[in-house]
């Protein structure tokens, strides 16, 4: 997957890449599974939500935060920390632009990598056929209480662990979402070798589209 070359500036936010790949994939594979599992599916009814119910039979969120109306849209909604929980089994599992804020917000680890090393394990344990993730990348930093980038060197960590069952992995870049500048295609080099800036917000998006 990952054919879209073009993503139109409508949010000016990273949702205006995530969500047209994500929705792809979901549509593609649509015949293939049953139940999606949402994790850190706060705000997602603002986003995805309502698009993935159409598909699921059975949709499952999961987020440390209440989410009232992603609640009223999926079959259940557990409110809980996924660094302490493992998750139900699901066909598909979903885990938009959230481990990045694992163990910074809303709740918080000393240990941030361990933490998201965590959640990525419960995330390929309880998939059963697909996964799918996205987040932001680039030279180390870190927002306080809210979330710090993927480094190359955690990625890598990460790459080892999905030896065998990641499918397709891409790079995006923006010159600055917020000012209207499109998401595009970038190599790896590029996308982890900027530095952040907190005027511009995230600028290199790594996607992660697996099948087990």
């Amino acid at each position: 997957m990952l054919k879209l070359k073009e993503y139109p500036m409508v949010r000016k936010t990273d949702r205006d890449l995530e969500i047209p790949n994500l929705l792809e994939f979901a549509r593609y594979y649509k015949d293939h599974y049953i139940s999606v599992l949402d994790v850190g599916a706060h705000c997602s009814a603002k986003y995805y939500a309502k698009e993935i119910r159409k598909l699921a039979e059975w949709y499952v969120a999961v987020d440390p935060q209440e989410d009232k109306e992603t609640e009223k849209i999926v079959d259940e909604y557990y409110q809980m920390d996924v660094v302490k929980n493992e998750l139900q089994p699901a066909d598909f599992v979903i885990c938009c632009s959230t481990i990045e804020h694992v163990g910074s917000y809303p709740v918080v680890y000393n240990d941030i990598p361990k933490a998201r090393l965590v959640v990525l394990l419960h995330i390929l344990q309880a998939a059963k056929k697909y996964f799918w993730l996205s987040f932001p990348v680039g030279l180390e930093h870190v927002c306080p209480g809210q979330m710090s980038l993927i480094t190359e060197k955690e990625l890598e960590e990460w790459e080892k662990l999905m030896t065998g069952c990641l499918t397709e992995k891409g790079y995006f870049w923006s010159d600055g979402p917020q000012a209207g500048y499109p998401w595009k295609p970038v190599d790896r080099k590029t996308a982890f070798s900027q530095q952040y800036d907190e005027r511009l917000g995230n600028r290199a998006i790594c996607i992660i589209e697996g099948a087990m």
